[in-house]
């Protein structure tokens, strides 16, 4: 019987197709993995030159704050000039124009440890500027919160009178509180304002100036403010302004936000309100923020837990210049 042999051809057919499919297994994997590896890089790019735009923005929208605080603090020193402290009319008149100038701002106050006594002139939701007076009512000895409409009515034409604002003491507030410990000019916490008839409570940041008399002792606390709400509206508006651009995206799917510098924090700035703030279930007229662990938005949810978790640091001076937050990419 004739052995049947396999030709030489054949053999050598057969080594070069599993040599030539394993080339291309292997450059397959190979191209496949540096593809991922420039998608990663792009991706981290991507996010990087975000966050730092971002970063820009808001130190330019947050930094009306401080810089009007101090302007504030040098008109009322003595040697300016221009304002005596316990000058309500003047600081009034001139905080409403600059609330009309800088419309992200929503209140500048002064406060005296003397009596807790308060000058705020703030601006609503729906753009009004009010002039807020408190006082302690000789005949009562409660704090009395008397608001005026900007113009001549100040102070003998109040709208609205509350004859016992007791809860409004600002000498009892976190922000006066920790600028008076502090000595020196600092940003709040995230906390609810006090609302009046005109101003929901809402969440917010302070920007708190101590103040003091010629022999150095303490004398009270100015402060600037910006409630979230101003925030989140103006990360909408990015957004919106990207979307009507027609700007591509990218592989990340980038989310500008703003987060307490604590590991146990909040998440108190996004585009989206609904995703990060909530009314108040014990007060359908204030507002407070979500916890963290309730956050349902994919983006921030996950950023969320790799903090918990431990997989991002946030510094202890974020990169908008406010110690206590952080902005970024989720």
């Amino acid at each position: 019987m004739s052995r049947f042999r396999v030709p030489f051809w054949v053999y050598l057919t057969v080594i070069s197709m599993v040599t030539l499919t394993v080339t291309v297994a292997a450059v397959t994997i190979t191209w496949r993995n540096n593809v991922w590896r420039l998608i990663d890089r792009f991706d981290e790019r991507i996010g990087r030159q975000v966050g730092e735009i971002l970063n820009e923005k808001l130190n330019n929208l947050l930094e009306v704050a401080p810089h009007q605080s101090k302007i504030n603090l040098e008109l009322i020193q003595e040697k300016s000039g221009v304002f005596e402290p316990e000058d309500f009319k003047g600081l009034s008149n001139y905080w409403v124009d600059v609330l009309r100038i800088h419309r992200n701002l929503a209140y500048l106050s002064i406060s005296f440890e003397e009596d807790g006594r308060m000058l705020v002139v703030s601006r609503n939701h729906r753009d009004e500027i009010r002039i807020g007076d408190l006082a302690q009512n000789p005949d009562t000895g409660n704090l009395e919160l008397r608001e005026y409409l900007p113009g001549d009515s100040y102070p003998d034409n109040p709208y609205r009178v509350d004859p016992d604002r007791g809860h409004g003491d600002p000498r009892l507030r976190p922000w006066y509180i920790k600028a008076k410990q502090a000595g020196r000019p600092l940003w709040s916490d995230a906390y609810i304002f006090l609302g009046t008839g005109d101003n929901p409570n809402v969440p917010g940041v302070t920007y708190a100036t101590p103040f003091y008399h010629e022999d150095g002792s303490f004398m009270g606390v100015m402060t600037a403010d910006i409630d979230l709400l101003s925030l989140c509206g103006y990360f909408n508006e990015m957004r919106r302004s990207r979307d009507e651009q027609a700007v591509p995206q990218g592989p990340t799917s980038a989310v500008a936000f703003v987060m307490d510098g604590t590991k146990d924090s909040h998440v108190i700035a996004f585009h989206d309100i609904e995703q990060i703030m909530r009314k108040n279930p014990d007060d359908p007229s204030s507002w407070e923020l979500i916890p963290g662990e309730e956050l349902t938005e994919t983006g921030l949810k996950g950023f969320y837990e790799n903090v918990i978790e431990g997989d991002v640091q946030i510094p202890d001076e974020g990169p908008t210049e406010i110690d206590y937050t952080i902005s970024g990419i989720a």
